[in-house]
């Protein structure tokens, strides 16, 4: 009695190196393919379909979707870098607004710490443009905070509430309304009140050692 039936057969379709998510590092790869095939006394001879291809990590053995291959780690940080800023660029805009008067220090301190941080001019119109954004949508950063806030380490969620800080503080004090604002922000990306205490006690001690510094970036009375 002759035995017919059908069974996938795996096969290494290609190999080479990618950015293994699971491994967070560059890994060997096998790219393989499984195809249904004919068999008979379930020895495989003739293919049929394709049923699936997928790519496995030689050294944690996860396996994913052959788009992973696609994946480019350094083209994916600056991007994030890129969105980074400019999510910065909008906080420190709207804490420009928050006190609902526009202060040439404000402005200036925004150009200082995006030209810091991002390595780029901020030019008057740029910022100007970015302030009628800002007033015709005034909860679009929230949003985007909200969306980007489980990328973002300790170190990038210290940097945007520093320079909301620097901004609100630049025009001599800090009123209710750019504190409320600030609050929010820090909930919008997750921060605790811990970390929240913590960031204000650094700005404080550097303010205490550096009076310099701190009258330049508008944070003494």
């Amino acid at each position: 009695m002759l035995i017919f039936g059908t069974r996938g057969v795996t096969t290494t379709r290609s190999r080479g190196d990618f950015h293994c998510p699971q491994c967070g590092d560059t890994r060997n790869y096998l790219q393989k393919g499984v195809r249904k095939f004919v068999t008979l006394y379930f020895i495989p001879l003739f293919p049929m379909k394709t049923m699936g291809e997928y790519v496995e990590c030689q050294a944690c053995r996860g396996t994913y979707h052959p788009d992973v291959l696609n994946y480019d780690p350094q083209a994916a940080r600056e991007q994030m870098r890129t969105h980074f800023c400019e999510t910065l660029k909008q906080v420190m805009v709207q804490v420009l607004l928050a006190d609902e008067r526009v202060h040439d220090a404000e402005i200036e301190t925004v150009r200082n710490l995006f030209r810091k941080v991002s390595g780029q001019e901020l030019g008057e119109d740029e910022l100007r443009a970015e302030i009628r954004s800002a007033e015709a949508s005034p909860d679009r950063t929230l949003e985007e905070l909200n969306r980007m806030a489980a990328m973002l380490g300790d170190d990038s969620k210290e940097t945007i509430i520093k320079a909301a800080l620097l901004v609100a503080s630049s025009d001599g004090e800090i009123d209710a309304n750019e504190r409320e604002l600030i609050q929010h922000v820090a909930g919008a990306i997750q921060m605790s009140p811990a970390h929240m205490r913590g960031v204000l006690a650094e700005m404080h001690d550097e303010r205490e050692t550096d009076p310099a510094h701190a009258r330049q970036h508008g944070m003494m009375n």
